[in-house]
């Protein structure tokens, strides 16, 4: 794999560890939300570890999955540890894609099925990430279900023609992966939580209120009910009407 961009020069590579939230068709959820986090790959690795090591420090089991179903008051300064990790390297970034699911129509696009407008969905919120052609990109996807590869390489086609990128050159891999694996993904979960879960407005958990509250503030966003400019950096979203 040829990895200069058009000087000649090296191109910089970035993992994009992408999930959904609230995806189902008829799960009965206000707000659908997809996500993902970019790094580096370079650092990738050194960020695995240190979220690995969170988890040592608050005496967790090594196989503990970061979740945001799982958030609970008893782990507060965890996920305090955790939000910090992120809002601290300037090189993590995060984009959240959501949906008002009640202004689905299929029936505007004759044939189209649920999934098919999830992967254009998909390909909205990662549009953005990788649209810049000097730069090498990794898609991870979460596994869902035994369909999961066809799926992952309808994903990549659709994300490759809608870049542009009809010879592969730029996004380079497409590939499922299991979260519990990936501390990344996991982040990724939990961020993605924190947004679809302050915009569906149903506040029943303490814990969750304070963590969003907490992510606000450290990572410097003041309405997670607001799309951000298209070029947003450390935080970007947007929200389809």
């Amino acid at each position: 794999m040829d990895r200069t961009n058009l000087t000649g020069a090296p191109r910089q590579v970035y993992n994009v560890y992408g999930d959904e939230s609230c995806h189902l068709e008829n799960d009965g959820q206000k707000v659908m939300g997809l996500g993902a986090i970019i790094c580096p790959m370079i650092h990738a690795s050194e960020i695995n570890h240190r979220l690995k090591q969170l988890k040592a420090k608050h005496d967790m089991p090594a196989g503990y999955e970061l979740k945001w179903t799982r958030v609970g008051i008893s782990k507060m300064a965890y996920y305090a540890d955790v939000i910090d990790l992120f809002a601290g390297y300037k090189f993590l970034r995060f984009r959240s894609f959501l949906i008002k699911k009640d202004l689905i129509d299929h029936s505007l696009v004759p044939g189209q099925t649920h999934d098919e407008w999830y992967y254009k969905m998909y390909y909205k919120m990662l549009k953005p990430i990788v649209e810049v052609d000097d730069f090498e990109y990794h898609v991870y996807v979460d596994i869902k279900d035994t369909h999961g590869y066809e799926r992952t390489q309808e994903l990549a086609r659709i994300l490759r023609r809608g870049v542009r990128d009809y010879d592969g050159r730029r996004i380079t891999r497409v590939q499922e992966v299991r979260s519990h694996e990936v501390e990344l993904l996991q982040l990724a979960d939990f961020i993605l939580g924190i947004v679809v879960y302050e915009n569906r407005g149903e506040y029943t958990s303490e814990a969750k209120q304070r963590i969003i509250e907490m992510f606000k503030e450290k990572v410097g966003v003041h309405d997670l009910k607001k799309c951000t400019t298209y070029r947003a950096h450390k935080f970007n979203q947007w929200i389809w009407e």
